[in-house]
């Protein structure tokens, strides 16, 4: 169901209107008072006049994921996605739930792709103040230990499963779930986390020849061939080492700097 519609009637209230002018005044920080029942619909009227990102900051965890449902229903040509708190302390991976780390990832690649090709249709993200708190890697990294891949390209099979290993996949016999990857001849299968179904990269030598969705209960690829974008599986920097918390410690206090 979608309340567009009633969004579109909403906008011609006086009251709705001037909130609406107030948000977009400079300075960019304002304070508008709205009911709770009616931060949603205010929300998603703020994005039908936006193209840039929103990020709406809760208290609590289960209201930012409600946000995020009752934006889709206001604002339905705007993708409203929810980034979870761990509730683990910092650098503690074991802990958390693979489902988790990759809603988590997930977001993050979705503002890298952004970032990269700026679309009309940029993403809502709800979350909490504690889920923002979390140390991540600066974005630098981030984009570093990205990959592109597209078909026609000239690729290294073996140096593409080494940088998956690099960037927190894990190696699986069949892939099922978000960051995992699994490798059989010329055959990469890869389920990146910012995506709702795995991808099947054919190699033919050293020629990336295809790059197809495919759905892991039947093992059979559909949709036609198209670029793809992997981000890392994890949001911590992995790769760093045992000092990881000290190297990326100087490499915010660096960002800082730079700006």
């Amino acid at each position: 169901m979608s309340l567009i519609g009633l969004l579109n009637l909403l906008g011609k209230d006086a009251g709705l209107s001037g909130a609406l002018s107030a948000g977009f005044e400079k300075p960019s920080c304002q304070v508008v008072e709205i009911r709770d029942g009616a931060k949603a619909a205010f929300i998603s009227a703020l994005a039908c006049n936006s193209n840039a990102p929103i990020i709406v900051v809760t208290a609590e965890e289960a209201r930012a994921a409600e946000f995020a449902n009752d934006i889709g229903v206001w604002a339905p040509n705007r993708p409203a996605i929810h980034f979870p708190d761990v509730d683990v302390p910092p650098y503690s991976l074991l802990a958390i739930s693979n489902e988790i780390l990759a809603q988590r990832v997930s977001v993050l690649g979705r503002l890298q792709q952004q970032l990269e090709s700026p679309s009309p249709a940029a993403p809502i993200i709800t979350t909490t103040v504690r889920a923002l708190m979390r140390h991540l890697m600066p974005l630098k990294e981030f984009l570093a230990h990205s990959l592109s891949l597209a078909p026609g390209n000239q690729s290294d099979l073996n140096e593409v499963t080494r940088k998956l290993i690099a960037m927190g996949y894990q190696s699986t016999p069949l892939v099922e779930r978000p960051g995992e990857f699994a490798h059989r001849g010329g055959i990469i299968d890869i389920f990146t986390p910012n995506a709702g179904w795995p991808v099947r990269v054919d190699f033919l030598g050293s020629e990336l020849e295809s790059i197809r969705k495919f759905d892991p209960k039947t093992q059979r690829s559909f949709g036609s061939p198209h670029p793809l974008l992997l981000t890392p599986a994890t949001e911590i920097a992995t790769w760093l080492g045992p000092d990881l918390a000290t190297r990326l410690e100087e490499m915010n206090l660096d960002a800082l700097r730079a700006d």
